[in-house]
């Protein structure tokens, strides 16, 4: 059995979250703590590690950018290649404030929760 956690947007200034937790009808609330603990953790170590690489990659990118700007480059392949990191920068970017959404949600500790457990 599943049940859905739900994030009330009123409470914490953010669009509605909502995750499937596995729950059988004889676990306690004291299961369930535990399983939100371990989920909180388990997304902190998500958002850490997969930061990291997204980091060196904008790194990366703007370097690119620095370096075709100073480049002997024909104007039209620069413009093809600026587009280009622009695109990149802007998909890192929104996987970073993906990240982000994922961190304020495993840092919640004191906010109100709506619990859908039937």
């Amino acid at each position: 059995m599943t049940s859905l956690l739900t994030l009330d947007p009123k409470e914490s200034n953010m669009n509605s979250k909502s995750f499937l937790l596995d729950r059988a009808p004889h676990r306690s609330i004291s299961d369930l703590s535990e399983q939100i603990q371990s989920f909180t953790q388990a997304c902190v170590h998500v958002v850490h590690e997969a930061r990291n690489p997204l980091t060196s990659l904008r790194l990366q990118v703007q370097l690119l950018k620095f370096q075709m700007e100073r480049s002997s480059l024909a104007p039209s392949l620069q413009e093809v290649w600026h587009q280009l990191l622009d695109d990149m920068q802007l998909e890192i970017d929104r996987s970073c404030a993906r990240l982000d959404d994922l961190a304020t949600v495993a840092q919640l500790k004191n906010e109100t929760l709506k619990l859908n457990l039937c």
